[in-house]
């Protein structure tokens, strides 16, 4: 059966306000209907002082809270973080972009990540350690600031984005180009990872779909009175 998207893409899930960080794991601030959304992620914080300060999910419309309120990323370069998204709802969606605000931050001796990568690791969108979005060079700012804005779109690089009903797809952010090391001082590389959502279509079978459906069921309706 052929599928076609809807109009409109949904917001799908979203992180901003964000939680405690005793947990290795932060739910979704906002899903979309009955999707499941986390992050996981290891030698970092949530920080309440830190944070982008725009509206926005990457460019894409918010209302984001200006507040703070981060995944302040730490560690040593290499470090990662997973973004999980889970379809539990009655229909198709293809997965459309992954947006986010990122900031090099200027720790206590100039220490920060500079630059990412994204890849599709693991779930059912197809070819799994696909690289669908990186980005280098990343200007170092404060602690509140406007980060700036990163959108992907995930079909540029994913020959599947149709996330099937009880399917999942896990991506994972690895963050690189430190621009100081790791010291004994304490000082590590780090920087403020805010704002981030899915956005996702509703799949629907064609037209031409429903009216092939249509008629075999009417073929079927009249056979069976001949039957009778």
């Amino acid at each position: 059966m052929l599928l076609s998207t809807a109009a409109h893409a949904t917001t799908l899930a979203f992180w901003d306000v964000w939680a405690d960080d005793t947990d290795s794991s932060i739910a979704a601030d906002f899903t979309f209907g009955a999707f499941e959304a986390s992050i996981s992620y290891d030698e970092s914080r949530i920080n309440t002082g830190f944070g982008s300060n725009d509206t926005t999910f990457g460019t894409l419309a918010g209302p984001a809270s200006t507040a703070g309120g981060a995944l302040l990323v730490r560690g040593l370069a290499g470090y990662t973080v997973e973004l999980n998204l889970t379809n539990n709802t009655t229909s198709a969606y293809q997965i459309d972009t992954l947006n986010f605000d990122f900031s090099a931050r200027s720790g206590g001796d100039g220490t920060s990540f500079t630059g990412f990568d994204i890849v599709y690791t693991s779930g059912s969108l197809g070819a799994t350690e696909t690289l669908v979005g990186s980005a280098t060079g990343v200007p170092v700012g404060g602690n509140l600031v406007d980060s700036s804005d990163f959108d992907f779109d995930l079909s540029a690089n994913l020959a599947d984005t149709i996330l099937g009903v009880g399917e999942s797809a896990l991506f994972t952010v690895t963050f690189r180009d430190n621009i100081h090391a790791y010291s004994d001082s304490g000082n590590n590389v780090s920087a403020i990872f805010d704002n981030v959502a899915f956005t996702g279509t509703s799949v629907v079978p064609e037209p031409s779909s429903f009216a092939l459906l249509s008629g075999c069921l009417a073929l079927g309706a009249v056979m069976i009175r001949r039957r009778r």
